[in-house]
């Protein structure tokens, strides 16, 4: 057998595997993280274009004649205008006649997505008669 000689230059295979197993924990955990990260963007992607989708449409509808956005009745009515497709979202509109001061419209745009998991992103504005 023999001797075991002192300041032996390199590294053992224990060392080797360690280092090994090490870099295979960090590589797991920062793929992990990438993953994650790719969605966030992703779905902020797709709030950032439903957002400014409903936007766009309720900066539209503000300039449109009030009498076009006029519900029918003396009471509270919502008038909905059917759902509208543009690329992978969908759009509606409310409009809202408030009981206590009929020159007054509450307009809400709705949009969702696929892959939405039901989430909606809504904005709304007040139009007066003018």
């Amino acid at each position: 057998m023999g001797m075991l000689r002192q300041n032996e230059k390199g590294m053992t295979l224990v060392e080797v595997l360690v280092a090994m197993a090490m870099l295979a924990v960090l590589g797991t955990v920062l793929l992990a993280v990438f993953t994650q990260s790719y969605r966030v963007k992703t779905e902020a992607g797709r709030l950032t274009v439903a957002g400014n989708l409903a936007q766009q449409k309720l900066e539209e509808l503000r300039l449109e004649d009030f009498a076009r956005l006029s519900s029918q009745g003396s009471e509270a009515a919502t008038l909905a205008f059917a759902p509208t497709r543009v690329g992978d979202y969908v759009y509606w509109v409310e409009v809202v006649t408030p009981l206590a001061n009929p020159n007054l419209k509450e307009v809400i745009v709705n949009v969702n997505w696929p892959g939405s998991g039901g989430r909606t992103v809504s904005l709304g504005t007040l139009v007066g008669n003018k």
